[in-house]
């Protein structure tokens, strides 16, 4: 196993909030994402998602992703 690891920070469209996103994104698809703002002012408006998964389950994930949240 590797001895780090690796994220993605997607950007949000304006005005969205990485909180209000992330339950969204929970309730809708049944993902879980790190919303920005638990790493400060900065992060706002980002999500974290890590990679540290199977090629397969992260193609899966993209795939789900793919669609607008409602």
């Amino acid at each position: 196993p590797p001895g780090a690891t690796f994220y993605v920070w997607a950007g949000l469209p304006a005005g969205v909030s990485s909180e209000d996103y992330v339950i969204r994104m929970i309730r809708e698809r049944g993902l879980v994402s790190t919303p920005g703002s638990g790493f400060g002012a900065m992060g706002e408006g980002y999500v974290r998602f890590t990679l540290c998964a199977p090629e397969e389950t992260l193609k899966q994930v993209a795939h789900i992703l793919e669609k607008p949240l409602n």
